[in-house]
């Protein structure tokens, strides 16, 4: 029998790190926020049973010790994985009361061993009436019902082997089916997701920017018409950056994605008090109005439409030289990027509304000076050519 616990208890062990391991990696190299959150409470739940499992294992010749660390397992392990419902498609929640009655069981048990209670089949009734509450919580949910399936076969082996020490390690074993499922559920319907988007995704996308682009456009004009440092200023950008992409020979596709991008550059002036917009020259970005990339960032990360011109909000006052605000340097920052980043401050020194007014030929000189340094070489080029062509 003592080669049964260890061979199980090994299993689940191996079963575990693998999950462990599985779920970090997968947090590392996503870029999709809700895999990357699943993922995290993945390896929370992961690491719950590498905890677990061993204690209970050296724990087994005291069964009524066992039966507490059980029942605080299954509560935990209940926990976590209602917290991966949450970030799933699923909309009902599994209900609040199944939490506290199996957070008070848990309780309850910690309470009677400390002053000392020794009655084991009072914390065996414990542990059968947590596994009872968690697979009746998780048939309550539609869809997802197997959870509750395999929380019964728990119940079942716990009642039904007489060992219970080896009950409770033989319980784990459908318990490491549910975070699986959650994890295989979520992200089989991610690939599926992956699979439509292939196919039609970009039209079904475009069309969506399509429908809230006008609002955002609008509400962008509003905001910078509130301070005259600003007043048209995306819309400027906007025009120079698809005549500079247009120079460059870039297909249709980019130009496209750089017109849209560019107008909504500066989007995280949306958090920016217009207060600290202060006079200065206007190749320049002050300390209070640089942070507007990084709140455009935030707004961006949790616009599921927008998103896709995140690199050009964040990384458009990059140098090329590394000196940007996000050390980027190179090739490394995104070509969009790169030719925003010209737009952008060729449009504010000849337009500066406040500070200094550069002639078109001053502006286009400080550029070509900086060129290779601060600006890409390429870019450059394309925006003299522009010039000449449209001013």
């Amino acid at each position: 029998m003592i080669y049964t616990h260890e061979a199980i208890t090994i299993a689940l062990l191996s079963g575990s790190f693998v999950y462990t391991i599985w779920s970090i990696i997968t947090y590392f190299l996503s870029t999709n926020a809700k895999i990357k959150k699943i993922s995290l409470i993945s390896f929370l739940a992961g690491t719950v049973y590498l905890a677990f499992i061993p204690i209970l294992y050296l724990t087994k010749s005291n069964i009524t010790l066992s039966f507490v660390i059980a029942t605080i397992a299954y509560t935990l392990k209940f926990l976590i994985e209602r917290r991966i419902l949450s970030y799933s498609k699923y909309k009902k929640m599994t209900p609040k009361w199944s939490c506290y009655i199996l957070g008070a069981i848990s309780i309850l048990a910690i309470a009677l061993i400390a002053i000392g209670v020794k009655d084991t089949n009072l914390f065996l009734y414990l542990l059968i009436l947590t596994t009872l509450i968690v697979s009746l919580s998780w048939f309550l949910e539609k869809g997802i019902r197997i959870i509750g399936f395999t929380s019964t076969v728990s119940l079942v082996l716990l009642v039904l082997v007489n060992d219970k020490s080896l009950a409770i390690l033989l319980s784990l074993i459908p318990y490491g089916f549910n975070s699986i499922f959650f994890n295989s559920k979520d992200y089989n319907n991610t690939i599926s997701s992956l699979f439509i988007i292939s196919q039609y995704g970009e039209a079904i996308l475009e069309e969506q920017i399509e429908e809230y682009k006008d609002f955002i456009y609008l509400l962008i004009n509003k905001v910078e018409s509130r301070y005259s440092q600003r007043n048209m200023h995306s819309i400027n950008v906007k025009a120079i950056s698809e005549g500079i992409a247009l120079e460059m020979g870039l297909d249709q596709k980019s130009i496209d994605y750089i017109s849209s991008a560019s107008m909504i550059h500066d989007i995280g002036y949306l958090g920016v008090d217009h207060r600290e917009i202060e006079v200065s020259a206007p190749e320049e970005e002050t300390p209070k109005t640089i942070k507007h990339i990084w709140i455009g960032k935030l707004i961006l990360e949790n616009s599921d439409i927008f998103i896709k011109y995140l690199p050009v909000v964040l990384y458009h006052h990059e140098n090329l030289d590394g000196s940007g605000p996000e050390r980027l340097k190179g090739e490394n920052i995104p070509l969009p990027a790169r030719i925003v980043r010209v737009a952008d401050i060729f449009e504010r020194m000849i337009n500066s509304r406040d500070g200094k007014k550069y002639t078109i030929k001053e502006a286009l000189e400080y550029i070509k000076r900086n060129k290779g340094t601060l600006f890409d070489s390429d870019v450059v080029d394309a925006l003299e050519r522009y010039i000449y062509k449209h001013y």
